[in-house]
């Protein structure tokens, strides 16, 4: 069985907080417009389709009015592509994306990007006016097999992760590899020569996008 509870969008004025009480499942759907969801557990499988392992995350919301919002228990369905907050063990409430200029859950930033593929939830590793590069995710289902060697005996549900170059509206697929980032400086001499030395000095590396996004954040944005 499942419930559908939907009003419309009032962002409130002031930063709030949202917890998982009783108290606040119609304070949350009329702050934030989405469908608070009452369902059934699916069928067992190992894995999950949330991007979190658990709910114990805390998150700011911006809306696209400029506002915050304080959240918890905040996770992403990547099958969904939705920002979803789970109120009760049996309750999860989804937000509305079109009202979220962006969500930040631990410390990483997260946006719904359109592209000529569709609306997606990106992790953004870095942003400028002239390119920015995101993290996707999507999941699989592996079968279990009764091979003992195997070691998988039941269904699970894989999380996978990829890399795009997004610059105006186009998305493509995008590798981490030092040609790859340098190419992205435009053959600018003095900026590769400057990001080599970063990265160099820091000890940090092409392949991780936490580095990535440190050494660009320095070069371009803050060395400028």
């Amino acid at each position: 069985l499942i419930i559908i509870l939907s009003v419309e969008m009032l962002f409130s004025q002031d930063r709030s907080l949202i917890d998982n009480s009783d108290q606040t499942i119609l304070r949350v759907a009329y702050n934030f417009g989405g469908p608070v969801s009452f369902y059934n557990p699916k069928r067992n499988l190992k894995g999950t389709n949330y991007l979190f392992d658990d709910w114990e995350n805390f998150g700011v919301i911006k809306s696209k009015d400029n506002k915050d919002f304080l959240v918890r228990n905040i996770n992403i369905n990547i099958d969904l592509n939705t920002i979803q907050t789970k109120i009760s063990n049996d309750s999860i409430f989804d937000y509305d994306l079109n009202n979220i200029e962006k969500v930040t859950i631990n410390n990483k930033v997260y946006k719904n990007i359109y592209s000529e593929k569709g609306k997606r939830i990106y992790e953004v590793i870095f942003e400028s006016d002239e390119f920015s590069i995101l993290k996707g995710f999507e999941t699989k289902i592996i079968e279990g097999t009764p091979n003992p060697m195997q070691n998988r005996a039941s269904d699970a549900i894989v999380r996978n992760k990829s890399y795009f170059l997004k610059t105006g509206v186009n998305i493509i697929a995008f590798r981490l590899t030092k040609k790859k980032i340098l190419s992205l400086l435009n053959k600018d001499s003095v900026k590769i020569a400057k990001l080599e030395q970063y990265m160099k000095s820091e000890n940090l590396s092409y392949n991780k996008d936490k580095d990535i996004s440190k050494a660009l954040l320095q070069i371009l944005i803050l060395d400028k």
